[in-house]
């Protein structure tokens, strides 16, 4: 039969934890200045990226449209120059 006693864990063990489980240290990084800065920076590139991935796609799709645009013009073009022959692509 497998044994089923329970090991409880001291508060000896977890010294040095602020309720919650996070560390005084781990806690007190953000308020210093330097944890401060840490976020801000990440925070300032996150909104960078939000706000420039949207123009980026908007000028991918502008030269795939363009593309397609000059590929019709030159297939009207050849089939203006032929006339009465099939345009073969």
């Amino acid at each position: 039969m497998a044994h089923t006693s329970s090991s409880s864990v001291s508060d000896a063990d977890h010294a040095g934890v602020a309720e919650g489980g996070v560390t005084p240290m781990a806690s007190s990084f953000f308020t210093r200045i330097a944890g401060k800065l840490l976020l801000y920076t990440v925070g300032m590139v996150l909104l960078v990226q939000i706000l420039l991935f949207p123009l980026l796609l908007a000028e991918c799709r502008s030269f795939f449209i363009q593309g397609r645009v000059q590929a019709a013009d030159l297939i009207a073009l050849n089939a203006q120059g032929h006339p009465g022959k099939p345009c073969q692509r």
